[in-house]
């Protein structure tokens, strides 16, 4: 039977946390905290950035340039990236990283931005031991690998269908990997690598395949991450968050990117837009200013500096994070968290909680 992506909600919720940030050794589930001295190891390296090819270098040099202080950075190429160039305590990563699960009749995509740094001690240690293996030597790196922390992206339809596609009748295990475990990033080339997994690496690193990796979004991530790791700081997933800055939307509008008015149908796996009558009913209990915005534009508005809101909503299999994120600072001033198959679409539920904490 060909597996539907909707059943993985009954089965599996895993959790990245802080509006999609999590700062913790658990990238996959709850805050697991990690000895206080890793982050002054973090802050002692230069951070090897290897992230899509969608934008250029020079893009993502002038946005880190803006944002990220917290350790110095280089952005490498993720066709030229290897493992055996960096095994050395001075560096860091925030690598952009996709796996699927597949089981009999379900599958999990997971896909981030995930920060760590490696024991490369014990790495070079059994180096010689695995160098000629290509496979033991991708677990013996992933076996000593220290999370700090990660970003959870949200995969389009189109890539969740051709991740459907290529799993087929189930089986077990671990399939369509980039950056993890069983695949790295300079597996796009090797032969070894079945047609369609590799078709897939180069889907998540060369195809515009998330909804929230745009320029703009990217830069108000890696202020929140940059700021959470200068100030010390763990992040949890489930807790709601608000501050007193929410109030300001009695005033200010909230901008609403355009990929809002679809909604998901996981029976089908696909998009439905939402009609003039959905919209009203999503915000019907919601009467404040709001504004429906394309990336674009977003984008635009972010670069500029500007001080405004939006909403930003990321699905992540059966899970929902509904957060308002101040556009010039990149702080969350809102934050709520669900999960089920029922809950994970953007509905006036949320929209009625955000209005009521408004209106405090």
């Amino acid at each position: 039977m060909k597996k539907s992506f909707y059943l993985v909600i009954a089965f599996f919720v895993f959790a990245i946390t802080n509006a999609q940030i999590t700062i913790s050794s658990d990238i996959l589930g709850k805050l697991d905290k990690f000895k206080p001295e890793t982050f002054k190891k973090f802050k002692s390296t230069t951070t090897i950035f290897v992230l899509s090819n969608v934008f250029q270098k020079v893009q993502y040099e002038k946005l880190l340039k803006e944002t990220w202080t917290v350790t110095p950075f280089k952005i490498v190429s993720v066709d030229e990236f290897k493992y055996n160039d960096y095994l050395s305590d001075k560096y860091s990563f925030a690598h952009l990283r996709a796996f699927a699960q597949d089981g009999s009749n379900i599958f999990v995509l997971n896909s981030m931005i995930n920060f760590y740094l490696l024991d490369t001690k014990e790495i070079n240690e059994k180096l010689d031991k695995v160098k000629d293996d290509p496979r033991k030597f991708r677990k013996l790196i992933m076996a000593n690998k220290m999370n700090i922390g990660a970003i959870q992206l949200f995969a389009n339809t189109e890539f969740l269908k051709k991740v459907d596609k290529t799993f087929g009748n189930g089986g077990g295990g671990i399939k369509l990997m980039a950056g993890s475990a069983e695949f790295t990033t300079d597996d796009i080339n090797n032969p070894k690598i079945s047609k369609s997994d590799k078709g897939m690496i180069n889907e998540v690193y060369n195809s515009n395949v998330y909804k929230n990796y745009t320029l703009g979004m990217l830069k108000n991530y890696f202020q929140k991450v940059n700021s959470l790791i200068s100030k010390e700081e763990f992040c949890d997933l489930r807790e709601p968050e608000r501050t007193s800055e929410v109030k300001n939307l009695k005033k200010e509008t909230l901008y609403i990117p355009d990929y809002n008015k679809i909604t998901y149908k996981p029976g089908k796996v696909e998009d439905e837009p939402k009609s003039d009558k959905d919209l009203k009913e999503l915000f019907k209990d919601y009467k404040f200013k709001y504004e429906f915005i394309s990336d674009k534009d977003l984008d635009t508005k972010i670069a500029n500096g500007e001080n405004f809101y939006y909403l930003r909503y990321v699905k992540a299999n059966s899970q929902k994070f509904f957060s308002v994120v101040n556009g010039k600072t990149g702080e969350v001033v809102y934050k709520e968290y669900d999960a089920g198959m029922s809950t994970y679409n953007i509905d006036g539920d949320d929209f009625k909680k955000l209005a009521k904490e408004i209106a405090k």
